[in-house]
C-alpha cells in the first residue's frame, strides 16, 4: 500500500514538473514570436511581417501551419543579397483572418502590405513543406508584384 502511494505521488510530481516546463516554454515561445515581427496597418487591415536582409525584395509566404516565423527561417536558410519580407498569412499569428479570407483577398493583402511598406516591386516566393520529409520547395517566378 505504501509503495503504491509513493508511485502515485511520484507520477503526480512528474506530471506537475512537465506541465510547469511546458507552460514556461510556451510563454517564452509566444514572447519570441511577438518580438520577432511587426504588425503594420494596411488598407485592408493589420498584417504581421518580418523583414530581414538587404537588396531586392522577396515576398515570402509560408505553408501551414505557422506564420512569419516560417518565412523568416526560410530566409536564414537561403540567405543572399535580398530583403526577405516574411508574412503571417491571414488567420495565422497576429494577422487576422478578416484581412484576407480568400486567395484573391490574400493577393490583395500582399499588394497592400507592399504599398504600406513603400516597396515598389518584389519577387514573390511561395513554399510548402512536403509531409514529414521537411524539404522546402520555393515556387519563385520572374513575375514581380507592383
Amino acid at each position: 500500500m505504501k509503495r503504491k502511494r509513493l508511485l502515485i505521488a511520484g507520477a503526480f510530481a512528474t506530471v506537475v514538473g512537465y506541465l510547469g516546463f511546458y507552460l514556461t516554454w510556451k510563454r517564452r515561445a509566444i514572447a519570441d514570436l511577438q518580438t520577432g515581427s511587426s504588425v503594420i496597418e494596411t488598407a485592408l487591415g493589420p498584417v504581421e511581417y518580418c523583414m530581414r536582409g538587404e537588396g531586392p525584395a522577396v515576398l515570402v509566404a509560408h505553408g501551414s501551419p505557422g506564420g512569419y516565423d516560417q518565412g523568416s527561417a526560410f530566409s536564414k536558410l537561403v540567405g543572399g543579397q535580398h530583403t526577405f519580407i516574411a508574412v503571417s498569412r491571414p488567420g495565422y499569428l497576429r494577422t487576422p483572418l478578416t484581412t484576407g479570407e480568400t486567395p484573391a483577398a490574400q493577393a490583395d493583402m500582399y499588394a497592400a502590405l507592399l504599398d504600406a511598406l513603400a516597396i515598389q516591386q518584389a519577387t514573390r516566393c511561395w513554399y510548402i513543406w512536403w509531409r514529414s520529409v521537411g524539404y522546402s520547395v520555393c515556387l519563385a517566378t520572374s513575375h514581380t508584384l507592383q
